[in-house]
């Protein structure tokens, strides 16, 4: 098996023919490349994608080794979003209904470090949640965005940095939930980036100062 095949026209010449296996992965490739940066646009807030504004945060970046961006995703995907993570219901056990559903939330510990609930999923094929939540469609989008070659693309633009793999995690805190840095954390003296997105259910009404914290 060759790349190319070769065959005889009529005068002799020999004309080499692509393996047809090889045009449809490379078109394949070029779609997926289309259909990533069609999320990145869907996604972000188009200001952000504009390269003058993309050096500005570069360079801020590399001055302050941090970056926050206000408003960075598109307004109504971000509260659309945000009603389906809390649609998605929290779960203690491992039942046979969690075992049905498309997504739930689980705690994670051990509770000496942290306690705080994780979203996961069972990989079932469905439309809606049997909790009737409705479609986690744009949960799922979401994830793909964050997954794409062109996410981790403008990561590197903005930060100058390369983003050889990733790991992602979507946690919901609650009230007596908590993360507590500890010695044991085997990551911590890793050189690192995070990124983190903050979604917050009633935000219109603001953060209550007695609460402690803050949110921005």
């Amino acid at each position: 098996h060759t790349d190319d095949v070769a065959v005889h026209s009529a005068n002799e010449q020999k004309v080499a023919i692509p393996d047809p296996m090889i045009v449809w992965q490379e078109s394949m490739k070029l779609a997926a490349a289309e259909q990533e940066k069609d999320l990145l646009s869907k996604w972000l807030n188009p200001t952000y994608l504009k390269p003058e504004c993309m050096k500005q945060l570069q360079a801020k970046f590399v001055e302050d080794s941090h970056v926050t961006l206000m408003d960075f995703l598109d307004d109504a995907l971000y509260y659309k979003l945000l009603q389906q993570l809390f649609a998605v219901q929290i779960s203690s056990s491992q039942s046979q209904s969690q075992k049905e559903k498309r997504m739930f939330w689980t705690l994670k510990g051990p509770i000496h470090r942290r306690l705080y609930n994780v979203l996961q999923r069972n990989g079932v094929e469905c439309d809606k949640d049997e909790s009737g939540g409705g479609d986690f469609a744009l949960i799922e989008e979401f994830e793909r965005l964050l997954q794409s070659m062109q996410w981790k693309s403008f990561i590197a633009q903005i930060t100058s940095l390369d983003v050889l793999q990733h790991n992602t995690e979507c946690r919901k805190f609650g009230h007596r939930n908590y993360s507590l840095a500890h010695d044991l954390d085997r990551v911590k003296d890793s050189a690192g980036l995070d990124v983190n997105f903050q979604f917050v259910e009633n935000e219109s009404d603001g953060w209550d100062p007695a609460h402690g914290g803050s949110v921005y």
